[in-house]
């Protein structure tokens, strides 16, 4: 059995800290990758992302409680809430039986 097992770690780590500090020692700026927000949905919105933000508000649940009774995740609730994401019909219908509601409350509404 191999007495140290994560020795290939310790040297990959210590070998990146050498990488590093050499282009610190250079006058590299190390500089953080900016986060890339999301683009808005290709296709007209399937549903009504202020309702459903209201419904779920009204109903005093969380995003987090949400997600996990209709079988989301978390994030996949938020891009819905903020309209950057289409539900499929499986997933709104979830949605609306968790939080008490028809599906037609959660599309959008007819402009007249």
């Amino acid at each position: 059995m191999n007495r140290y097992p994560y020795r290939w770690l310790i040297n990959r780590t210590a070998h990146f800290a050498r990488r590093l500090a050499k282009k610190c020692e250079a006058g590299y700026v190390l500089r953080m990758p900016q986060a890339t927000r999301r683009a808005g949905a290709r296709h007209p919105l399937d549903h009504d992302p202020v309702a459903l933000r209201n419904r779920r508000v009204d109903a005093g649940r969380t995003q987090f409680d949400v997600a996990t009774a209709a079988g989301i995740s978390p994030g996949h609730l938020s891009e819905l809430e903020s309209g950057t994401r289409n539900p499929s019909p499986p997933v709104l219908a979830a949605l609306a039986k968790v939080l008490g509601c028809a599906i037609t409350d959660l599309r959008p509404q007819a402009r007249l």
